[in-house]
């Protein structure tokens, strides 16, 4: 390799893909890149080493969760909200600015992210191809069967290409550090998702908030400096907590409050109970159901199960750790869309001319279809999540969430303590993900708790009947 790269491999096609549901406004449609298969391999290779190198250096910040191995969007969810809960917990209240960043992965300056990477470390035959890779690039952009004329791209890193993630983050690696004005900013990422907040009581109120007021300033000039600009018209802030967030009003523009919002696919409300969110995840999940259902004319039961599994059973169970329901009529809610599935399965597939008197309970139907209740599938990965969190299986920290100890007694192998919860939003606190499981582990036999590693600890899980080991009622 000798830094460069052939034009035919910068010569892209552009397929516009929709953001959002409403496809008729042009900002609302992600252009992707459709890169020459050998300029992907090639990309993966070095995006291989590149992170290799960034993990080696350490300079990738634990703030960022975006396209990194051990990180996602429900490690920085659960993070987040185990912040806010433990506030609550403490009688505080939070202020959470969530900034909206203007189409930031096609407005990176190359040359600044060059010397950004030689200041990481990175030179040579590498820094030489990425500069000719992101250099005299040309795209065409498709819709349908109709292209435009061939347009330069002078900055930007190309979506849809292996290598563009990761360019991203490094261009954003010294973010977090520069927001924390205070020990009282924290920062998570995800990508270009970026949110600050500060938690707070009525004595260091004052302090936190010109914190915050200080971060956000910090913000617009990294964003200036950078050209990656926010749009403060579209970055909101919540408060969480008693009374509500003071104004903060930047470049002649108010930072809008709002009682929830949408943080990377999960609505987040206020009072964090996810009532909105649950309601939208069911609305979504049988909309979905009953247009597989009309356009979907087979009965074959596996059929019918994979579409489900595939289309239905993810918009159940996204980030499903950060927002379980615990309230009975929230968790029958939420099974509501598999028992509706079952029922109308079992009547396609198995008719009778006695139904729905001949119509089997919805355990017996799951156990005839070989499915799990929704529940038992929460619990589950609630266990999962947080062993992979003991295990160093995530960039989370275990000690941050939990107190360990080992024991020899009745309790089990481990030990899982968590801070005691105040009176104050006692029922978010105390069914919280990591109050949850702390309680859950202590009841787990010996040898489920010692797996070596979540994929051992998930298969000897699903040999046991975990909700009557955990003392669950089953829906």
């Amino acid at each position: 390799m000798f830094g460069e790269v052939p034009n035919i491999w910068k010569e892209v096609l552009v397929t516009a893909i929709p953001k959002k549901d409403c496809n008729t406004q042009l900002a609302n449609y992600r252009p992707i890149s459709i890169s020459p298969v050998p300029s992907k391999i090639l990309e993966k290779i070095i995006r291989d080493e590149l992170l290799e190198w960034f993990l080696k250096q350490h300079v990738i910040p634990r703030e960022q969760h975006g396209f990194l191995p051990e990180a996602s969007t429900t490690t920085l969810l659960a993070d987040s909200i185990y912040d806010w809960i433990s506030s609550l917990s403490n009688d505080e209240s939070v202020d959470v600015v969530f900034f909206d960043l203007s189409k930031a992965f096609d407005k990176v300056n190359h040359s600044k992210l060059l010397s950004k990477l030689e200041h990481y470390g990175v030179r040579g035959q590498i820094l030489a191809w990425l500069k000719a890779f992101l250099s005299e690039r040309c795209m065409t952009v498709r819709v349908n069967n109709n292209y435009s004329n061939r347009y330069a791209c002078s900055s930007g890193v190309p979506q849809g290409a292996v290598i563009s993630p990761l360019l991203f983050l490094a261009y954003t690696f010294d973010l977090p550090n520069f927001l924390k004005t205070s020990p009282l900013i924290k920062v998570q990422m995800y990508a270009d998702d970026i949110k600050i907040y500060s938690c707070y009581n009525e004595r260091n109120r004052q302090e936190a908030l010109l914190a915050l007021s200080g971060s956000i300033e910090k913000m617009l000039a990294w964003s200036q400096a950078w050209d990656l600009p926010v749009n403060l018209s579209k970055s909101v802030i919540m408060h969480i907590g008693n009374g509500s967030s003071p104004d903060f009003r930047f470049n002649d523009v108010q930072l809008r409050e709002v009682r929830s919002v949408r943080d990377l696919g999960v609505m987040v409300d206020c009072s964090l109970k996810f009532h909105e969110h649950l309601d939208q995840v069911v609305s979504k999940a049988l909309t979905i159901l009953f247009t597989i259902f009309r356009n979907v004319h087979t009965k074959d039961p596996n059929t019918l199960i994979r579409l489900y599994k595939t289309y239905v059973l993810p918009r159940l169970e996204y980030c499903s750790v950060a927002w379980s329901p615990y309230l009975k009529k929230h968790i029958r809610k939420i099974e509501k869309v598999q028992k509706i599935f079952t029922r109308i399965l079992f009547r396609r597939a198995f008719p009778d001319p006695n139904y729905p008197e001949t119509l089997p309970s919805y355990e017996q139907r799951l156990e005839k279809l070989k499915l799990r209740s929704l529940l038992y599938r929460r619990v589950v990965n609630d266990l999962v999540f947080c062993f992979r969190i003991l295990r160093n299986e995530t960039r989370l920290q275990a000690s941050k969430y939990w107190t360990m100890r080992p024991t020899f007694g009745r309790s089990g192998t481990l030990v899982l303590h968590y801070d005691k919860m105040r009176k104050h939003q006692f029922n978010i606190c105390y069914n919280s993900l990591f109050s949850r499981t702390a309680r859950w582990f202590r009841l787990l036999p010996d040898d489920v708790v010692s797996s070596c590693d979540s994929k051992k600890f998930r298969k000897r899980l699903n040999r046991l009947n975990v909700l009557d080991i955990l003392k669950i009622s089953d829906v």
